[in-house]
Parts: C-alpha cells; structure tokens; sequence
C-alpha cells in the first residue's frame, strides 16, 4: 500500500465554480484529468449533511507514466467557463501512517456496519448544530454514535455496537429541552441503504 502512494502524484485543483453541485465538479474534473492517468482519490471538499461545496481546493491522486507533467499542463486551462489552478503537492501532505491507515479503515468498517434510528420531537426551530449536538450527548450512553444527520422533521443517529439500537429505543419519551422524543429503529442495517432509498423507507415506515 506504501509503495502504491509513494507512485502516486498529488495534486490540487482550484478555480471551479463552487455554487454548482459536487457531482458536477467532479464529472468535469475526472473528465479533464482522466487523461492524465488512473485517478486514484478525488476529494471536493463538502458539507456532510447537506453535500453543499464548502471549498475552493480540490484534491487529486494520480497514478501513471508522466501523469504529473500531463497535470501541470492543464493548469490554467478553460473548463467550461472557470480556469483551473493545478498544484503539485509533496508526498509529506497526504502521506498516511501504518496508524492512520488502521484508524480509517476502523472508522470505514464501523460506518458501514452502523444501525440507526429516527429521532422525533426535538425542538426544530433550534439550529441544526444545536440539535445534533444535543442528541449527540442524550444517545451517548446507548453506543458509539458514527453519524447524526438533522433533517427536515426528523433525525438520523447512527449506532455501532451491541444492543446500542434497543437502548436507544428505550429513550423514546425521554426529554430533551423541554421536548418529548419519539425514538424507533430503522428497518435496514445502515450498509443497505442509498440515501435515496433510506427517504423512502422513512416514507412507508414514519410518515409525517
């Protein structure tokens, strides 16, 4: 695994118009510098919940014969309206360690093994942060808690662990602010769903 990033060239892209959604940046970008070579890793920066571009700096790995001089090339080239700034980064930027590699790949695995619950009856006039951060501390106690998303009349906690969902379960009618909860288990494992098809599961199962 060393080896392979050791070969790999590592560059930063800016320029790109942010206001347009990420998929868009990214399909322009890979279209652009897939000529360049294999591209291993694009990050464009984003909001977690609501996938918003919240950066100006792209990040690429590139692997391939000459994939850095063909990158350089393209720095300060039209893409359809917005010139790119293209940066070769040191290997010392993105390099990772035996331990940072082990911490990922634990985070990743707990990730997609979580299980979830919906969380109603909090206070929605409070603000997204406030909310999360409060349901964060009220479920710390079932399990480790990998994700919280606040959504419109709802929200989305993420457990790994044992037993961590029925503990969960066990705090609906609990207060929080003033407010009663109402807390039920998702239907599916968290690693089945797309998030299209978590919206329709929540549909069927806890209408509004």
């Amino acid at each position: 695994m060393f080896e392979e990033q050791r070969r790999m060239v590592k560059i930063s892209v800016e320029g790109y118009d942010t206001s347009i959604p990420a998929v868009d940046i990214g399909n322009a970008l890979t279209s652009r510098f897939s000529s360049c070579g294999r591209i291993c890793y694009l990050d464009i920066p984003r909001d977690p919940i609501t996938n918003v571009v919240n950066g100006k700096c792209s990040f690429f790995q590139l692997c391939g014969k000459g994939a850095e001089e063909k990158a350089l090339a393209l720095d300060g080239t039209d893409m359809g309206g917005w010139n790119v700034t293209v940066k070769v980064l040191p290997h010392d930027d993105l390099e990772f360690t035996t331990d940072q590699l082990a911490a990922m790949s634990i985070s990743h695995f707990k990730k997609t093994r979580s299980e979830g619950v919906s969380v109603r009856g909090y206070d929605n006039s409070l603000p997204s942060n406030d909310i999360k951060s409060a349901l964060t501390k009220h479920f710390a106690s079932c399990g480790e808690i990998t994700d919280v998303f606040v959504l419109k009349r709802r929200a989305i906690i993420y457990f790994f662990g044992w037993h961590a969902i029925s503990k969960a379960v066990e705090l609906s009618g609990s207060n929080v602010g003033g407010c009663e909860l109402v807390v039920k288990a998702l239907p599916v494992p968290k690693r089945n769903l797309g998030l299209l098809h978590l919206v329709f599961l929540l549909a069927i199962y806890y209408p509004s």
